[in-house]
């Protein structure tokens, strides 16, 4: 799917397929091109270019570097038609318009088989830029306008002339463009998946402010329903993550909590916890403030050390709403929640017994005034009666720990969510097998 808000229709032609058996850069899969394999944005005048500010970047591992392979490119014939390939020693783009080749310049570089690289294309007003790994590997003023073309726009392929079409052996992950902004790419490139500017098709609708769900479907979650989502991806030992939820809520790292690459579900890390000292904060937020809504709460979460830990909370000594605990003295999971802000109102505990060094899917969900447990999919116990409203404190949001005092995680978490609006579960379920889809939209405008 393009997770531009266009939503271009792209096509598989060939073999090309998304492949899982190489570790992509980002996410859970990489395209995989080759000889005749490629795919296809359907005809947009978002590719028509003409002589503004643009992007175009991707993270590319080529399979060979000694010969020419055609990472992009747009064409209806020989006459008129745009391409960036890598010939064995430089990036050259070409641009013909009308039978003229009114743009011909090249990048020196020098790069490795099998070796993911990020390669950013921009113009910046008369200027043609090329980076590589956040890198600048040349400039190159021309004025000349890209021609706007009747064609679709093709990623592993290009007309290199003569009716000839080339293709690129490897895989590209992470495309993108960007038409009237340069975007500089950071230095070392891109560390996680760019935002998505389209709304999920799960979530085509919006909301202004959370409440009851009608169904437990995860097609009747809505953009305004996901209130916070923390991939946890990033370089290793990173102090720092983003929230993918539409409200962008800050996230503190605390002790030595940090970002770790050696453990993840998804993505390219996930949050590493000591048990003694670490933990997340969130400012507090109305987002956190479940009232009597529906909401979900799940997350990746796998022990180090098995202990009692708090996994999620907003609670103090006068301003409690809930909390979402591990209780290792009687193997339980808990859910307790305040309707006052002094005193515990309810409680949910099922039992479960987690094993160390073991990944698991955990959700809390409350659906129609009922509140649901799951662990890998697997209702815990049977559904409870909640009819209380929850009372709204002005805690910071705790991730690991109990107010940064005690009952701290060993261990990782991963994939956090979670939905104020939304009861997705009533039933057992397989969990995602991939990354939540982001609500928030780019910073910068893509198509």
């Amino acid at each position: 799917m393009d997770w531009s808000n266009s939503e271009h229709d792209i096509t598989f032609s060939g073999s090309a397929e998304l492949d899982t058996d190489v570790t992509p850069k980002f996410g859970t899969a990489a395209l995989l091109l080759g000889d005749n394999n490629y795919v296809t944005a359907a005809d947009s005048a978002d590719f028509d270019l003409g002589g503004g500010d643009f992007t175009i970047d991707c993270q590319v591992r080529l399979g060979s570097v000694g010969g020419n392979e055609y990472l992009w490119g747009r064409q209806d014939d020989d006459n008129n038609r745009y391409y960036l390939r890598w010939t064995g020693s430089n990036w050259q783009l070409i641009v013909v318009d009308t039978g003229s080749v009114v743009v011909n310049t090249t990048f020196s570089d020098s790069i490795s088989t099998n070796t993911w690289y990020h390669v950013a294309l921009l113009r910046d007003g008369t200027d043609y830029k090329l980076y590589r790994d956040g890198t600048l590997k040349g400039t190159t003023s021309d004025s000349d306008n890209f021609p706007d073309l009747s064609s679709g726009f093709d990623i592993g392929r290009a007309n290199s002339g003569a009716g000839v079409f080339d293709y690129m052996n490897g895989h590209i992950d992470e495309f993108r463009i960007l038409k009237g902004k340069a975007d500089v790419p950071p230095v070392g490139g891109p560390t996680q998946e760019y935002k998505n500017a389209a709304v999920s098709s799960s979530s085509s609708s919006s909301s202004s402010s959370p409440t009851k769900s009608s169904s437990s479907s995860s097609s009747e979650i809505t953009e305004g329903d996901m209130v916070l989502l923390l991939h946890y991806n990033g370089d290793d030992a990173a102090t720092d993550t983003r929230d993918w939820s539409n409200s962008e809520h800050p996230i503190t790292f605390v002790g030595t909590a940090q970002l770790d690459t050696a453990q993840k579900v998804f993505g390219t890390a996930s949050l590493l916890l000591d048990g003694n000292s670490d933990y997340n904060t969130a400012p507090d937020s109305d987002d956190w403030y479940l009232a009597d809504n529906d909401f979900t709460i799940d997350m990746r979460v796998r022990f180090s050390t098995v202990q009692t830990c708090v996994l999620m909370t907003q609670w103090s000594a006068t301003g409690r709403s809930f909390q979402l605990l591990y209780d290792d003295g009687g193997n339980n999971l808990k859910f307790i929640w305040s309707t006052n802000g002094t005193g515990e109102s309810g409680s949910k505990t099922e039992s479960w017994s987690p094993a160390q060094d073991t990944w698991y899917h955990i959700a809390v969900v409350r659906n129609s005034d009922e509140l649901y447990m799951f662990v890998d999919g697997t209702e815990l116990g049977t559904s409870t009666s909640i009819t209380d409203t929850l009372f709204n404190s002005d805690e910071l949001l705790y991730i690991g720990c109990e107010q940064g005092t005690g009952n701290f995680m060993a261990g990782w978490i991963d994939e956090l969510r979670m939905l104020n609006g939304s009861g997705v579960w009533t039933s057992n379920f397989t969990p995602p097998t991939q990354e939540y889809k982001n609500a928030a939209a780019s910073s910068s405008s893509s198509t």
